[in-house]
C-alpha cells in the first residue's frame, strides 16, 4: 500500500484542497514527495482520495482526480480508565487499527494516572490524536477514531446516556452475560460502549452506580486480564463479529 496523507476536509471530484502545515512539511521535507505527483489521500471521514499534489508559495494543494473508496463508520466505542502513558498509546494505536470509532478516558477509583490540570489532560489527549492519526494512515482505515477529552467515569456515562447508545462494562466480577451475548443485544443502537476499568479493579461504589444506571457487566471469563488486552479482545471481537 502506497504513503497515504491527511486533509480534514470533505472530499470532492476535481475540488483542491490546501494540506495542513504539519501534513505539508511531512509530506515535502520528510517523505520527499515531489510536485505535480500522484498521491492518495484520506479525510478520516470515509473518504479515500487520488490525485495530484501541487507545491505553492503559501502551501500544498491536492486536487482530486479520483474518489477510489467510502467506507461506512463503525459503532464500537472505548471508555478507558486511563493507563500508564505507553499502555494508553499502545491502546489507542490498536484501537484505530481494529476500527474502533471512539475512546473516551476517564478517571477511576483506583486509576492509578491522575492528571492534575486541564492543560496537562489536554496535551494528553493531543498526543493521543496524533498517535490515532498515524496509525490510521499506516493501517489503511479510512474513519478517523474520535479521542474525547478526559473527565471522570461519572460525568462521562451521565452525558452519554442522553444519546442512543448501549453500554455495557468489563467485571472480572461477573458471569451472567457472555461479550458475545452482549454484541448480540446491542443489535440497532447508533453507539455500543465498552467500558474498561483500572487493573486495579472496580470500587464496590462504582459497581453499584453501575447497577443503578442499568449498565450491563460483562465477563471475559475466568481470567484477571490487563486493562491492554481486554480492550484488544473487545475491539477484535467487535471486529470479526460486524464483519469489518
Amino acid at each position: 500500500m502506497s504513503d497515504r496523507f491527511f486533509i480534514d476536509f470533505s472530499l470532492h471530484l476535481n475540488q483542491k484542497y490546501l494540506f495542513s502545515s504539519e501534513e505539508a512539511h511531512h509530506l515535502k521535507k520528510v517523505m520527499r514527495v515531489p510536485s505535480g505527483s500522484c498521491i492518495q489521500v484520506i479525510n478520516g471521514k470515509g473518504s479515500l482520495a487520488e490525485g495530484l499534489v501541487k507545491f505553492l508559495e503559501g502551501g500544498v494543494e491536492f486536487e482530486v482526480k479520483q474518489l477510489l473508496q467510502q467506507e461506512a463508520p463503525r459503532s464500537i466505542s472505548l471508555m478507558v480508565s486511563i493507563l500508564k502513558s505507553d499502555k494508553m498509546e499502545w491502546v489507542i494505536q490498536k484501537a484505530t487499527e481494529l476500527g474502533v470509532a471512539e475512546v473516551f478516558p476517564v478517571m477511576t477509583r483506583h486509576g492509578v494516572v491522575k492528571l492534575p490540570t486541564p492543560a496537562k489532560a489536554n496535551d494528553k489527549v493531543a498526543r493521543w490524536d496524533k498517535i490515532s492519526l498515524n496509525a490510521l494512515k499506516q493501517s489503511g482505515r479510512l474513519h478517523r477514531m474520535k479521542t474525547h477529552p478526559v473527565s471522570s467515569l461519572e460525568e462521562k456515562i451521565e452525558n452519554l446516556e442522553k444519546e442512543s447508545c448501549f453500554i455495557g462494562v468489563l467485571d472480572e466480577g461477573e458471569t451472567e452475560k457472555t461479550l458475545p451475548e452482549f454484541f448480540s443485544v446491542s443489535v440497532g443502537f447508533e453507539k455500543v460502549i465498552v467500558v474498561i476499568g483500572p487493573e486495579g479493579g472496580w470500587h464496590e461504589d462504582e459497581r453499584l452506580w453501575f447497577d443503578q444506571c442499568g449498565i450491563t457487566r460483562i465477563s471475559l471469563g475466568k481470567e484477571i486480564l490487563r486493562a491492554e488486552t481486554a480492550s484488544l479482545i473487545v475491539a477484535s471481537y467487535s471486529k470479526i463479529s460486524w464483519g469489518y
